[in-house]
């Protein structure tokens, strides 16, 4: 279910960041402490913060919902470069996919960047601290400059709109080179 060696998320061309935990309000706290504890595991130098509402600014009216790009951008802008952030919502997320302008998504993360958001929004009501998990280390993947990969296992498979999180199982050798995991 999670990593359990301690292992340190960073590429080969920057040195380590602090890692942020960045929950909304509507988050249950239970859930918060369960991700806070699997990225601990992960990352020592995880943080949890407070929680915070997500800017009015990224939110959606049309479809009610918050723009995902808008969210990272203002989180980015708002943490130094040493830090990456993972907002946390139960909020619906979501971003502009090819020919699609409001794609609703789990996660989105700057590749690279300092900046990634997760929602449970779209994830199964059942094993979602685990599948937000995976979520939050395919994000951190990105922030770290992964991109998509093909492998059904990776934890940095493309979605295309699904929740893949049961066939996530670990990163593959090549994405696990790439970012010194």
């Amino acid at each position: 279910m999670f990593l359990t060696q301690r292992r340190t998320i960073k590429t080969s061309r920057r040195s380590h960041r602090r890692i942020v935990l960045q929950p909304t309000p509507d988050v249950p706290q239970n859930l918060v402490e369960g991700l806070y504890s699997a990225l601990k595991q992960t990352d020592t130098s995880v943080e949890l913060m407070r929680p915070v509402t997500l800017p009015k600014t990224s939110y959606y009216c049309p479809r009610a919902r918050y723009r995902a790009g808008s969210i990272i951008h203002w989180f980015s802008r708002n943490h130094p470069a040493h830090e990456t952030v993972i907002v946390v919502t139960t909020s619906d997320i979501s971003a502009t996919k090819g020919d699609k302008k409001d794609w609703g998504m789990i996660g989105l993360g700057l590749c690279p960047g300092n900046a990634c958001v997760v929602s449970s929004y779209r994830l199964s009501k059942t094993n979602t601290l685990a599948q937000l998990y995976k979520i939050c280390l395919h994000e951190l993947g990105h922030t770290s400059g992964l991109p998509h990969c093909s492998e059904s296992y990776c934890f940095m498979r493309d979605a295309e709109g699904h929740n893949i999180t049961e066939e996530m199982q670990r990163f593959c050798a090549g994405c696990n080179r790439r970012m010194h995991i």
